[in-house]
């Protein structure tokens, strides 16, 4: 690709790549949650629709890409946590 070519279009189609893999994470995302009452001396986290979440005392922790960076979330809030019996089967 000449310089002219790659300044005419080939950098927006470089742009366009970039977006479609943004947007493909973006949709493959889950919501997770986080109790705020202790259960066995730790907080809970759960992805969302799980049949275990608690319905009023969780905190929404945002779109994460993976059980692992929710639960880097969870940690910056609380140090004692555990993955509920139900999500952390799914994840492993």
């Amino acid at each position: 690709m000449t310089a002219e070519e790659l300044a005419a279009g080939g950098k927006s189609a470089l742009v366009a790549n970039a977006h479609k893999v943004s947007i493909k994470k973006y949709y493959n995302m889950k919501r997770y949650y986080l109790d705020r009452k202790m259960k066995s001396k730790s907080h809970e986290l759960h992805q969302e629709g799980c049949s275990l979440l608690p319905l009023k005392d969780g905190i929404d922790l945002g779109l994460n890409l993976n059980y692992r960076s929710a639960l880097r979330e969870a940690y910056q809030l609380y140090e004692d946590i555990s993955g509920c019996v139900r999500c952390t089967q799914e994840h492993q």
